[in-house]
């Protein structure tokens, strides 16, 4: 057996030629989760003499350290801008409103966030891989800049969509895009 292809030993069964294209095409992803941002409004705060400033919670769950996806209150008088947001307007009492509406600049859209209903969009995702050839469940909710290894090679996960997964193999710097649906899924490289 003289061959450049590559040789995988499953879990179980006999030895068997795994050359590189398919060995990514045994990568199965089995789960993609969304990561959001959320702006929450959290309270007004009135101080005579001064604007009034609206508390807002905002968090990042697609944020690249555990530390920065933690939710962190920022008060901001109307029409100023901060973390991608101007509150525009207020309803309800002054020291308690019941809706505040916000101007999401790089959307350009309105909306309205009450206390109960947050702002949310999609920043990001994680995903859940299987290589079964080795009956290998990679750990959970794996990010942006994770490294994962089988068949004898490492992976850097580079970007996550809805739909596909692009990974950079570390021993040549050549990317794959895995493409998937809950039905089917097929690797190529870039």
């Amino acid at each position: 057996m003289c061959s450049s292809d590559l040789w995988q030993k499953p879990v179980s069964g006999p030895v068997f030629p795994n050359p590189p294209d398919l060995v990514f095409d045994k990568l199965e992803v089995t789960k993609v989760s969304p990561l959001y941002e959320v702006v929450s409004f959290v309270n007004a705060s009135v101080t005579a003499g001064l604007p009034t400033h609206y508390g807002m919670s905002v968090t990042h769950e697609a944020a690249p350290t555990p530390n920065g996806r933690h939710p962190k209150t920022v008060y901001v008088p109307l029409n100023q801008e901060t973390n991608g947001f101007a509150v525009v307007a207020a309803e309800g009492p002054e020291d308690d409103p019941s809706k505040v509406t916000l101007h999401i600049i790089d959307t350009d859209e309105q909306v309205a966030v009450t206390k109960d209903n947050p702002y949310k969009r999609v920043e990001g995702y994680t995903v859940d891989l299987f290589y079964k050839p080795e009956n290998h469940h990679f750990p959970p909710n794996l990010r942006v800049g994770a490294v994962v290894t089988f068949a004898g090679e490492s992976y850097k996960i580079i970007d996550i969509k809805e739909s596909e997964v692009v990974f950079l193999q570390q021993s040549n710097q050549k990317q794959w895009i895995k493409k998937f649906s809950p039905t089917t899924s097929t690797a190529s490289s870039r």
